[in-house]
């Protein structure tokens, strides 16, 4: 790996997590954990570089990283600087660890020491390994290559090509940075949503339990052994979608104790990144919905039952659609067309997963 390479794969991880962080930051207000707002940040950095390169895209420019990167930089560094100027970059409860009895700072020490030995192995097996998983090497590394190739998203080679655009696209961002298509690095993305999972899962309990609890609940994440195979086997979207779903979730918890708008808007958010991550994402994003409905108290239990009967109609049409038992088609005017069959899910204003 070059210079240049290594340069550009550091600012491809950084740049949009530290402009995530200052999206949640400003979104979910001051007073919870650092863990919390930069395990979401992650996720939300990424997103927000998939929609920078649509937009690029469109625009009928050339994908270049650095471009991008600085168009990145614009919007990261105002949104810090607010954060410096307003309150401080690192909530305060990060800044000062509150004292604690003998045995619970060792436990807190070996807790810590297992979860970064946990990732450390996980990230040498990610380092070591080509593209392995079967379908990333037949169907959504050969897209991003071909966007690569082409400096263009509209350039889309035919694979299996039966999910969303975020992991292609994710590669894809990786690609850009290092210049290649062939490089270990070109998966660090998926090993740090792994790292900012555990984070989000730590913030969140944090919340609600001690040091010793919380760090527990984020190493028994960490290892559990079906992320760890879509950590070390990167390529896959599961790992996205799993992110995608549980931070969803979790943000959905904050609403039950906030009721802020941009708590909703949060969780609006990871439920289109859910159904964007793969088509079984679909069915991830309505739960998502409806946990976020039923997270408003001052619904009726007849009106919970009703939209729960609504979630399962619309949870078993799509289940008769992709096994080729129905097929549907909606034209919605001014939006657009509602397509879910065996061979292609549209949902307008999200996208289409074929």
């Amino acid at each position: 790996m070059t210079m240049e390479s290594a340069a550009g794969m550091f600012a491809a991880i950084v740049l949009p997590w530290l402009c995530g962080y200052g999206i949640i930051r400003l979104l979910l207000g001051k007073r919870l954990p650092f863990t919390l707002y930069a395990g979401h940040g992650y996720l939300v950095g990424l997103y927000l570089v998939i929609l920078l390169l649509q937009l690029w895209n469109v625009a009928g420019w050339p994908l270049r990283f650095w471009p991008l990167a600085a168009v990145l930089a614009v919007i990261t560094i105002p949104a810090l600087w607010k954060l410096y100027r307003g309150d401080s970059l690192v909530p305060l409860a990060a800044k000062s660890l509150p004292r604690m009895p003998g045995w619970k700072y060792m436990v807190t020490t070996l807790l810590v020491a297992l979860i970064f030995i946990h990732l450390l192995v996980v990230l040498q097996e990610l380092w070591l390994r080509p593209t392995f998983p079967w379908d990333a090497w037949r169907g959504w590394a050969p897209k991003a290559i071909q966007f690569f190739d082409n400096r263009a998203l509209s350039f889309e080679m035919g694979t299996i090509a039966n999910y969303g655009i975020i992991s292609p696209q994710i590669h894809l961002w990786a690609m850009l940075a290092s210049g290649t298509t062939l490089e270990p690095t070109l998966y660090l993305p998926w090993y740090f949503a792994l790292v900012a999972l555990a984070m989000a899962v730590y913030g969140h309990l944090r919340l609600h339990c001690s040091t010793v609890p919380s760090l527990l609940g984020a190493y028994l994440v960490a290892s559990l052994p079906y992320l760890n195979i879509h950590t070390s086997l990167a390529g896959y979207a599961d790992l996205w979608l799993t992110l995608a779903f549980t931070l969803g979730l979790m943000t959905i918890s904050l609403y039950r104790h906030q009721k802020r708008t941009a708590i909703v808007v949060l969780a609006l958010l990871y439920a289109v990144i859910s159904i964007q991550a793969k088509r079984a994402g679909l069915g991830m994003g309505l739960i998502v919905l409806l946990c976020l409905a039923m997270a408003e108290s001052r619904w009726s239990k007849v009106w919970v039952m009703v939209l729960m009967v609504f979630t399962s109609i619309i949870a078993g049409l799509i289940y008769a659609a992709l096994n080729d038992i129905v097929s549907i088609r909606i034209d919605i005017p001014s939006i657009g067309t509602l397509i879910l069959d065996s061979d292609q899910i549209r949902v307008p204003m999200v996208g289409a997963m074929t």
